[in-house]
């Protein structure tokens, strides 16, 4: 484990970066994610309990494609959470669709 965590630190090695700048963007991939599924959890919707992680996972994925297209780590956070309660509403709203016409 020690070594899968020693791996992910260089991932993020910047020389240039303060170290407080480097943790919250390692924080940023996660919080959007964990911050979408609070929302979720106030919205007044029954939702499949299969959707909301793969909501969480989607979100992440997100945020390294953001990283790698040079996207601001500080709208990691935003555009995850946003993107993380959409795509499980979204999910949600299809599958009320299709039990409605069938």
């Amino acid at each position: 484990m020690g070594y899968c965590i020693n791996d992910v630190c260089f991932l993020f090695d910047e020389t240039n970066s303060s170290l407080i700048e480097v943790g919250l963007r390692i924080a940023s991939f996660t919080y959007g994610g964990l911050l979408g599924l609070f929302f979720l959890s106030k919205i007044n919707l029954k939702i499949n309990p299969l959707y909301p992680p793969l909501g969480l996972v989607s979100s992440m994925i997100l945020v390294f494609f953001l990283d790698s297209w040079g996207f601001a780590w500080t709208w990691f956070v935003l555009i995850s959470s946003l993107a993380n309660v959409l795509l499980v509403v979204s999910l949600q709203q299809v599958e009320n669709l299709l039990i409605s016409k069938s």
